[in-house]
């Protein structure tokens, strides 16, 4: 999941390359392959630690990281940003999409264009794979057990009585 780029043509590693050199000088990116960060005021979100994505912890105090304390708050940042253009803070009021982690380690750029896997606004196309196993599919999770003709059976709390 992590390393997609080891199984891509030369072409998409050379774009790849280029693309994460430059994000990473400019906006110290760590290519999630959702990008946001002209939603979130030319600062990249996922410098957060825990990966907060639309606004700070509520451990941040005065401006610093709760899980590291000698660092600033990545929020703080951004919020000081949005402070200079009135586009940055009407970006900054939407709520950002949560990461397809599918996507994480691959091009932004060339997921938003020629591949469509996310929108302009960051949100992914694809839906978040569910997990296999999930309790909630078992027909014993409440839900009456499909019959032989595939239809749900109706359970009638009446029919005991």
């Amino acid at each position: 999941m992590f390393h997609q780029i080891k199984h891509r043509g030369l072409l998409y590693r050379i774009w790849y390359y280029v693309e994460r050199r430059i994000k990473e000088l400019m906006f110290d990116c760590h290519m999630c392959g959702q990008c946001v960060v002209r939603s979130t005021a030319l600062t990249c979100p996922m410098q957060c630690p825990k990966q907060m994505r639309n606004g700070p912890c509520g451990g941040s105090m005065d401006g610093q990281c709760e899980v590291f304390p000698e660092r600033r708050c990545i929020w703080t940042q951004i919020h000081r940003r949005s402070r200079r253009f009135e586009w940055m803070r009407r970006k900054l009021a939407g709520i950002q999409p949560a990461i397809d982690w599918s996507l994480f380690g691959s091009s932004a750029w060339l997921n938003i264009w020629p591949e469509k896997k996310i929108a302009l606004g960051g949100h992914a196309f694809t839906p978040a794979p569910v997990p296999s196993g999930n309790i909630w599919d078992r027909p014993d999770a409440g839900a009456p057990a499909p019959t032989a003709d595939g239809s749900a059976a109706q359970s009638n709390p009446e029919a005991g009585r």
